[in-house]
């Protein structure tokens, strides 16, 4: 409440203790603009082939940022001691920023983000009864978050980032995909000059059809089970380090051993953050430095159209999506708790818990046309 006033009859702000939850916006933002810049060549290779090849990017500044609880231990307790914030010492004795409230939801509008890509792509028309288009696109996303009104709008998202560390909030997007390829097709097949009428209205009318979609997988972060910095608020996450030189990646995840299978990430790669003679200081494994697997999926559809009279027709179709029904995980990440780990006697795996695409699906269907 801003001003002076007076509250409700019998309400108490007292009663709501330190346990209310708070908004805070930043004051005298400077503005949001976004530069946006592309070039493309295309050239038609034949009269029926045609390519395009071209350059995408995007530059964002004073973009909003929020997260769930910014009510946290910071400055002035929080000091740069070469180069690294150190949290205070003893464990856990630093103070939250307004012990007189709950969590605090902020928005501060100091994000910037930037997007570069190469995309190309390759159109097929009218080919003898064929058409198809295949793109691919090679990119990266940086931001130093990506939540604007929510800490967490995607699923891989740390949901409280530490508002004042900028460069351990600046990686890749929560959403960014640096390869993908999408390739559909159409081929319609000739209808056989038979005698028979019938013949030919059988046979005649029949398409192919497919789309393939594949793409790297997503960002994600790996988090320690506990607030191993002494953040202090109710939203903590902290990282681990990094072993130089360790593949952190477990290549057989579908191992059939009950103890292995789904676990994703080396536990052998990781250790707990340091602790110097100043305090902790956050892990070198930050935001978005790992990435889920890659996704690949078939989907097929046979189509049957016959002609009943000159404005009506009638089309059969057949329709097979993730056609080889393969499974397409997703990233482990802090909405499942899947992308926690925890050293000790009783070590927590990072695994694959979720899929990101549906299994076989087939669908048959008759539509008329007129």
């Amino acid at each position: 409440m801003s001003g002076t006033g007076t509250y409700h009859s019998g309400f108490d702000p007292v009663s709501l203790g330190n346990n209310a939850l708070s908004r805070y916006i930043e004051q005298n933002p400077h503005r949001s603009y976004a530069l946006n810049y592309n070039l493309n060549i295309e050239r038609e290779i034949t009269p029926h082939i045609s390519a395009m090849v071209g350059y995408v990017g995007s530059h964002s500044l004073h973009e909003a940022f929020t997260e769930d609880d910014g009510n946290m231990v910071g400055p002035p307790q929080v000091r740069l001691v070469n180069g690294q914030f150190t949290w205070p010492t003893p464990f856990k004795s630093g103070t939250v920023i307004d012990p007189n409230v709950g969590a605090i939801r902020p928005i501060f509008f100091d994000g910037t983000s930037k997007y570069n890509s190469f995309q190309s792509q390759v159109q097929v028309k009218g080919l003898g009864g064929f058409q198809g288009q295949a793109s691919f696109t090679l990119g990266k996303c940086f931001d130093d978050g990506s939540g604007a009104q929510l800490g967490d709008p995607f699923l891989t998202s740390v949901p409280s980032l530490i508002f004042f560390d900028k460069a351990q909030r600046h990686a890749r997007c929560d959403f960014d995909v640096h390869k993908n390829l999408s390739i559909n097709t159409l081929y319609s097949l000739p209808t056989p000059k038979w005698d028979s009428t019938f013949a030919r209205h059988a046979a005649g009318g029949w398409q192919l059809g497919m789309i393939v979609s594949a793409s790297s997988g997503t960002p994600f972060t790996v988090v320690t089970s506990s607030d191993d910095l002494g953040e202090n608020n109710t939203d903590p996450w902290s990282f681990p380090n990094r072993v130089a030189g360790c593949n952190p990646y477990v290549s057989n995840f579908r191992n059939p051993d009950p103890a292995l299978n789904m676990v994703y990430l080396n536990s052998g790669c990781f250790t707990p953050l340091t602790v110097t003679a100043a305090g902790p200081i956050v892990g070198n494994n930050g935001r978005n430095s790992l990435f889920g697997p890659a996704l690949v999926d078939f989907d097929f559809t046979v189509l049957k159209d016959t002609r009943i009279t000159e404005k009506l027709r009638v089309q059969f179709r057949a329709e097979f999506f993730n056609l080889f029904n393969h499974a397409n995980f997703q990233a482990p990440n802090i909405d499942a708790g899947t992308s926690t780990i925890s050293f000790g006697t009783n070590p927590i795996p990072v695994v694959l818990s979720q899929t990101a695409t549906e299994g076989r699906d087939i669908q048959f269907g008759i539509k008329l046309i007129f």
